[in-house]
């Protein structure tokens, strides 16, 4: 039995679709998983939510707070509120399939882990793309916020050590890990604000495999990340690639010296590669060289923080 957590802030349109497709899940797999909402919204929208679905469902639902804006706070809340061995995290923009939780079951008894990741798939385009972003491929950009993909490999298994770190929207853990291992990292948020949006689930995984943990993925627990038209947008990438620059260096070595010279001279040089693109009708090109060069930039601001506080410590 699972407990899904949802964190959510501030999409309530978006948490319903979330909540419907959780509910269909548990329905299909014939247990009484429960749920609990986390809510970090400023606005608090999802109580309203949580309250109505509640209403119309068989599943125990449970609605809980935490700090505002702080994603790492909300899911660190639902963990303390959960009741059961295991809990699932998925989050309040994604829609999980009918057998997400009963493949996930069938894994959690079989795979001899007590962390695990499920696929992620991106959802299907029904709005026109940018020219920059051609056939709507993660591949063809880096850092691709608007397609979300996660399918390191085409059956379960175990993760190998340079496999990547599963992401948060589809992930598995009996409760006692974060007993062994601690929770979610709110000085994280408290260090980079909200550029540290997305950084919280990979910090967690990161920390819990240097330390011996295996990390298990089932590959057919789906669920499907929907493209969202605002994240396929000039201003979205550049804002979603500037905060990965910026939480990078609090990932680094404390003692690593802050590499301000070299990061200035490649986004300086990538922005030439870029315009050159520009001027040769390479749109793409140019793009992806704006977005390595923001990367860049995002990058210094993050170490002159990173120096900051660690001086203050």
């Amino acid at each position: 039995m699972f407990t899904v957590i949802i964190a959510t802030c501030n999409r309530p349109d978006r948490l319903v679709l979330a909540l419907e497709s959780t509910a269909s899940a548990i329905a299909a797999s014939g247990e009484l998983h429960h749920i609990i909402v986390a809510d970090n919204g400023s606005d608090r929208l999802a109580k309203n939510v949580v309250a109505q679905f509640a209403g119309c469902t068989s599943s125990p639902v449970k609605y809980v707070r935490s700090a505002p804006l702080s994603k790492a706070a909300a899911l660190n809340a639902g963990i303390d509120a959960a009741e059961t061995d295991w809990v699932a995290f998925t989050d309040d923009d994604c829609t999980p399939t009918d057998g997400w939780l009963k493949e996930a079951d069938r894994y959690a008894a079989s795979g001899g882990v007590r962390l695990f990741s499920g696929r992620l798939q991106a959802g299907p385009v029904a709005f026109a793309l940018p020219p920059w972003l051609p056939n709507g491929s993660s591949e063809q950009l880096p850092w691709s916020p608007a397609f979300v993909d996660y399918a390191p490999r085409d059956a379960d298994g175990v993760l190998g050590a340079q496999e990547r770190v599963p992401f948060g929207a589809n992930i598995f853990v009996q409760k006692s890990v974060f007993d062994d291992f601690g929770g979610y990292d709110e000085k994280l948020w408290d260090a980079c604000g909200s550029a540290a949006l997305g950084s919280e689930d990979a910090e967690f995984a990161i920390r819990v495999r240097a330390r011996g943990l295996s990390i298990g993925y089932c590959h057919d627990a789906l669920v499907v990340h929907p493209v969202y038209p605002e994240r396929a947008t000039l201003s979205y990438y550049l804002k979603h690639i500037y905060n990965f620059g910026v939480r990078e260096p609090f990932f680094a070595d404390a003692d690593e010296t802050a590499p301000y010279g070299y990061l200035f001279k490649c986004g300086l040089r990538t922005l030439l590669k870029g315009a050159t693109a520009r001027l040769r009708g390479d749109r793409v090109g140019a793009m992806r060289a704006l977005m390595n060069a923001t990367r860049d930039w995002g990058e210094i601001v993050g170490w002159r923080r990173h120096a900051r506080q660690r001086n203050a410590a």
